[in-house]
């Protein structure tokens, strides 16, 4: 009853590393697809997206609400549907904007958007060209 030898253990230790090979081999995806593949905006949000979704600054097309997507918006008068086809205004921002612009008056630059709550500077550097005051 001592020890087994050398020679019966090193079968068994190789059943096991082929056990543990073929197991991985079953369980994980083949290295031919990857696991991950990164969609598109388009793929990602497909019929959602609204024709202002995709208009820049200078484009002709019309946007949802009769507006030229050249025109720019201006933060003094513009409703909250009007604030909201803007990059990074979302509904609650816009109503942020709209309740800041009706306590302290009328915006006078840019650089006053910085004093709405989530508005930065990388916000503010997106809305360039399409807000006027």
């Amino acid at each position: 009853m001592g020890r087994p030898s050398r020679g019966r253990l090193w079968p068994a230790a190789g059943l096991a590393a082929l056990a543990i090979v073929l197991a991985a081999l079953w369980w994980y995806p083949p290295l031919s697809q990857p696991a991950y593949a990164p969609l598109s905006a388009e793929a990602f949000l497909g019929s959602r997206l609204q024709p202002s979704d995709s208009l820049k600054p200078g484009d002709s097309r019309q946007t949802s609400d009769n507006r030229q997507a050249g025109d720019k918006v201006n933060v003094n008068t513009a409703s909250l549907e009007e604030l909201t086809v803007l990059p990074g205004i979302g509904e609650k921002r816009a109503a942020d904007i709209i309740a800041r612009r009706e306590a302290d008056g009328p915006f006078q630059s840019p650089e006053d958007l910085l004093a709405v709550s989530g508005i930065g500077p990388k916000t503010l550097e997106a809305l360039e060209g399409l807000i006027e005051f």
